[in-house]
C-alpha cells in the first residue's frame, strides 16, 4: 500500500477515513468527534451518500498538527 499522505495534499493522496478509523487515529470517542465536527473544533464530516460518511484523512492530519503543534504523518 502507497503513503496516503506526503507532505503536500492533492486529491490523489487523500482518502475517506471513516468514523471507526478516525476513532483510533484521534484517541477520542464517537460521540466527542460527532459533538467536535457540529461545534467545528473537529473537521467536518463528508456524507459520502445517504448512509456512510467520513472524514478527509488530510483534514484529520491538519487539525492534529495544529492541536499539537508539529506535523503529524498518518498512513
Amino acid at each position: 500500500m502507497c503513503n496516503a499522505l506526503t507532505a503536500t495534499s492533492s486529491p490523489f493522496t487523500d482518502r475517506i477515513v471513516r468514523m471507526g478509523e478516525a476513532v483510533r487515529i484521534v484517541g477520542l470517542s464517537r460521540a466527542r468527534l460527532y459533538k467536535m465536527s457540529r461545534t467545528n473544533s473537529f473537521p467536518k464530516i463528508q456524507k459520502l451518500n445517504e448512509r456512510a460518511s467520513g472524514f478527509l484523512l488530510s483534514d484529520i492530519r491538519d487539525w492534529m498538527s495544529a492541536r499539537y503543534g508539529r506535523a503529524v504523518e498518518l498512513r
